[in-house]
């Protein structure tokens, strides 16, 4: 089980454990998705805007006294999905409308709001 701590977080990017997403890695990001060992740096306000999935997630109050991950300031959130798959969800969500209606062709039941 990979340890929430931000000194732990920065030990596992050193020993080559985790690594950032080359592509969907933002100076400037307020949320990390922690995806099998790798982290993506993305924009909250983004993924609410485009996802009711994380517009859901984000609008639910969380309990005060729950020790949150994080890391460079930021919440991890860890996802169980497969890092290549979270990829090409944020290149829906980064990169756009053209993407965004072949992806809806090869899977149709992915909701993006506009």
């Amino acid at each position: 089980m990979l340890s929430s701590s931000s000194d732990a977080i920065q030990t596992q990017l050193d020993q080559g454990l985790l690594v950032k997403h080359s592509e969907f890695w933002f100076f400037d990001g307020s949320l990390i998705l922690r995806v099998q060992a790798t982290l993506f740096r993305v924009h909250i306000s983004l993924l609410s805007r485009k996802l009711v999935f994380f517009r859901d997630m984000f609008a639910i109050p969380q309990p005060s006294e729950r020790e949150e991950a994080s890391y460079n300031g930021c919440p991890v959130l860890d996802l169980h999905d497969r890092a290549e798959d979270v990829a090409n969800l944020m290149k829906v969500i980064y990169d756009g409308p053209h993407i965004q209606a072949r992806i809806h062709r090869i899977h149709p039941t992915l909701v993006l709001m506009s």
